[in-house]
């Protein structure tokens, strides 16, 4: 029986089903580590270290800018008006999974704000691009949208970039959240709220560098595949 069992556990059929099986159970954690929890210390951050995290990998990136406008010299300068002037919530606790996501849409509106053009439009365009439909006349808040869409490509793809990149990272550092949540579920209050798989795929995942790395790898893909059809 030994020999049996020890069998189907190198059989490589057997260990891809149980990758995968883990994996399934590591993507339904995702769920719950967004909607907030107590179960997790790990990773947590304030607002400043993690827009410096962010920086520090991106600086010098074509793909966006790392601030807002260009009356920012400096990220710094960015972060200390995200603190004193937007007053982010929760700007100086240090938070992870659901309550950092929510944190980071809020930055991340207040980006997208100082979207602009950022080119001469003149006056004959704005009149161009004005005429008439089936239903009638076409409305200025159209006309401001034509423009907006024929003018605004070039600094709209950049702000893009940065919002799909910030969230790209976001998620890739709640991977190390996402299993200590799995791991914690167990002698949790609201224990019976969960499933019992967590704890226990935990475990393996923990026990098998290769299973994790695996699990991890194929994380971060998807986050990859998400963005470039986010952006």
């Amino acid at each position: 029986e030994a020999l049996d069992a020890d069998i189907a556990a190198n059989d490589p059929t057997m260990v891809l089903h149980t990758i995968r099986d883990a994996g399934m159970v590591f993507a339904q954690a995702v769920k719950h580590v967004m909607e907030g929890f107590l179960m997790s210390e790990v990773k947590r951050v304030d607002m400043r270290s993690e827009m410096q995290a962010f920086a520090d990998e991106h600086r010098g990136s074509a793909e966006f800018d790392l601030t807002p406008h260009e009356g920012f010299q400096t990220t710094e300068e960015y972060i200390r008006f995200l603190q004193d002037v937007a007053q982010i919530p929760a700007f100086g606790v240090e938070v992870n999974g659901g309550a950092q996501f929510l944190r980071l849409k809020v930055e991340l509106e207040t980006f997208f704000r100082f979207c602009e053009i950022k080119v001469d439009v003149s006056e004959k365009e704005v009149i161009n691009m004005r005429g008439v439909t089936g239903y009638g006349h076409v409305h200025w808040g159209d006309v401001i949208a034509k423009l907006v869409a024929a003018k605004g490509n070039d600094s709209m793809t950049k702000v893009v970039g940065y919002i799909a990149e910030r969230l790209r990272f976001f998620f890739a550092t709640q991977k190390d959240v996402i299993l200590d949540f799995m791991h914690n579920v167990h002698g949790a209050p609201d224990e019976h709220m969960y499933s019992q798989l967590f704890p226990q795929r935990a475990q393996l995942i923990s026990s098998n560098p290769m299973m994790k790395e695996l699990i991890y790898t194929c994380y971060d893909k998807v986050l990859q595949r998400q963005k470039a059809e986010f952006v």
